[in-house]
């Protein structure tokens, strides 16, 4: 009888041990499948992330461009700008400095911008400001 009761209690034991198995089991399996879902949403979510910034920094790229194209032309407009600074404050005066400085009382001949060839080297070219 001993052995009877014994083998009942090891009997039971089996079989809360295979419940409580098998709830653990049923457990796992749920938390994996959650986790597979969150997983699915963090990677949907990281997708469209990407994208958003992808776009963004397209934008970014296209507005880089044009604000270098904007600055390009501003700092080719102050080159040009400075390219004429002797033209715009020193030719006007050019005859009263040719009378105060070289005591010159009348010009023969006066010119802005000239550009003149050199005699030995054809293709060479030299800019003069002013020509008195």
């Amino acid at each position: 009888m001993q052995t009877n009761k014994s083998m009942n209690r090891i009997e039971a034991g089996t079989v809360a041990l295979q419940k409580e198995m098998k709830n653990f089991k049923e457990v796992m399996q749920q938390d994996r499948q959650q986790r597979d879902v969150e997983m699915k949403n963090f990677k949907e979510e990281m997708t469209q992330y990407r994208q958003q910034k992808d776009v963004e920094m397209k934008d970014f790229n296209e507005r880089m461009v044009q604000d270098r194209k904007g600055m390009n032309k501003k700092w080719g407009d102050l080159a040009n700008k400075l390219g004429t600074v002797y033209e715009d404050f020193a030719a006007p005066n050019i005859k009263t400095m040719a009378k105060v400085h070289f005591d010159c009382q009348e010009l023969d001949s006066y010119a802005l911008r000239v550009l003149r060839r050199n005699r030995n080297n054809r293709k060479q070219m030299t800019e003069f400001e002013a020509v008195i």
